[in-house]
């Protein structure tokens, strides 16, 4: 059954970050490497494909980096994989592709169920279907450009705007985890109006990123480790930062106009206010992150991540990290978030550093004051 989503946003909830992130998005691997390379390398660098390779996960320290990028950092299952009734992934389905995984057009205008629709892409390497004949560098473009195989954009939905900040090194080992994936034979839906004719977005400088804050007096060097978690290739910054006010009228390449029914945001702009970084406030709701109503409600606004009164002043290290992997909060309340603790966690998987470099991090913030319309609270930490 299609699932209803009116309010037009994009992104991915990403535990002090997690969500949603449909659409064409192809990879959302990110990793805490070196973020001092660039997908626009790639071309230069003369990537190798490794389409035809067969590598052993149990020796190849590529794919085992993936492997942890995917499944524990990046989310990708989240998005890429159809969920069991009790919010779980269907395992024998995994990175499969979803279809109408997001709707911006209700049933009540669309009884047709015509446009609206667009669905997360198929990773396994299935010979038809999946992704067994794309060559690196056009998975890398995917990354880096925003376009696949075929030249055409990908929708603003699929942060690939942020993830082009990530290491190479990086984003090959995401590609090596999906090389070594069980081919999945599914042909996803295709996207519908006004997804099928996206225009090109803009790309996150790294120079947009905010800096450890000057008065910050932990430790620096972890905090900037975390800085290229949670938003140079994470996905905090996407879910985190609020909505981008965007204005009406044509794209300059073309497009559905942004008043449009069911035409999403200008794509030509970013979906989030990079004057605010972090400062939470994003719209989300509860269908959306695959929360049940009730416990939870059905409107939810992300968490200021600034070390602000309206934000995480006061919190500690601990503090932060037991909300992004265990999903409770430092009143011992539970968190509004799909992937922090409830029945999925990847974030408690991440290793103990990068629980710490995210910590930090988001510690070292410039506090901004952005009061969220409302306090969403999961249910209580037992």
């Amino acid at each position: 059954m299609k699932r209803q989503i009116v309010t037009l946003m994009g992104g991915l909830m990403g535990g002090l970050m997690g969500g949603l992130m449909g659409g064409l998005m192809l990879l959302a691997g990110v990793g805490c490497g070196s973020n001092n390379t660039t997908a626009d390398m790639s071309v230069e660098m003369g990537v190798p494909d490794m389409a035809m390779a067969q590598p052993d996960m149990a020796t190849d320290p590529r794919i085992a980096r993936g492997t942890y990028l995917v499944n524990n950092v990046g989310l990708c299952a989240f998005c890429h994989t159809p969920a069991n009734p009790d919010g779980t992934r269907d395992q024998t389905r995994a990175f499969s592709g979803v279809d109408c995984l997001v709707d911006i057009v209700p049933d009540s205008v669309d009884p047709m169920h015509l446009q609206g629709c667009i669905s997360s892409a198929h990773l396994t390497p299935d010979d038809a279907t999946g992704l067994k004949s794309w060559p690196d560098q056009n998975i890398l473009d995917v990354f880096g450009k925003g376009v696949d195989k075929n030249g055409k954009n990908l929708s603003w939905v699929m942060p690939w705007w942020l993830f082009h900040n990530m290491s190479m090194d990086d984003k090959l080992s995401v590609i090596a985890f999906l090389r070594s994936l069980p081919p999945v034979s599914h042909k996803q839906m295709d996207a519908q109006p006004p997804w099928n004719m996206m225009p090109s977005a803009t790309a996150i400088d790294e120079s947009e990123i905010p800096q450890p804050s000057a008065s910050f007096t932990g430790d620096k060097a972890s905090a900037l480790r975390g800085r290229y978690l949670a938003a140079e290739t994470g996905l905090c910054l996407d879910c985190h930062t609020p909505d981008a006010v965007l204005p009406m009228g044509p794209p300059p390449d073309g497009g559905m106009m942004a008043g449009d029914m069911g035409a999403p945001p200008p794509p030509w702009k970013r979906p989030i206010d990079l004057t605010m970084p972090l400062a939470g406030g994003r719209h989300f709701t509860n269908d959306q992150l695959g929360l049940p109503h009730p416990p939870y409600p059905v409107d939810i606004w992300t968490a200021n991540l600034t070390p602000d009164k309206t934000g995480l002043m006061g919190w500690s290290q601990t503090d932060i990290i037991n909300a992004f992997t265990k999903g409770v909060s430092k009143d011992k309340s539970g968190v509004c978030a799909a992937t922090h603790g409830n029945n999925i966690s990847p974030y408690a998987g991440l290793l103990p550093q990068d629980q710490m470099d995210i910590a930090n991090y988001v510690m070292s913030l410039p506090p901004i004051a952005n009061m969220r319309p409302m306090d969403c609270m999961g249910p209580p930490w037992p």
